[in-house]
């Protein structure tokens, strides 16, 4: 008999969602809910795709498993329709 725990599995619920890009024409992103997120993230990659302007932000990114903070690579607003916009911090490739 094992002594171990095992651990209860957890679903993270997506949904696609359009991005309006500096054009505004749709991009689908799909997105991972996270009700106790403090932020939302977009990738360089997406965020590249979507050509929209790139703010400056005063962001230090602390990671599960990491000692030290992982900087970040800029803010911008995401418009995701419906009227709503959406701040996001752009992750730097290979982040977290």
């Amino acid at each position: 008999m094992s002594s171990g725990h095992a651990l209860p599995m957890v679903l993270l619920g997506t949904i696609l969602v359009p991005i309006r890009n500096s054009s505004g024409l749709e991009c689908v992103a799909k997105v991972l809910l996270d009700s106790g997120s403090c932020a939302s993230f977009v990738t360089e990659k997406f965020f590249k795709r979507l050509q929209l302007p790139r703010n400056n932000c005063d962001v230090v990114l602390h990671t599960v498993g990491n000692s030290s903070p992982q900087a970040v690579n800029g803010c911008t607003t995401l418009d995701v329709g419906f009227g709503l916009t959406v701040q996001v911090i752009i992750l730097i490739p290979g982040c977290g």
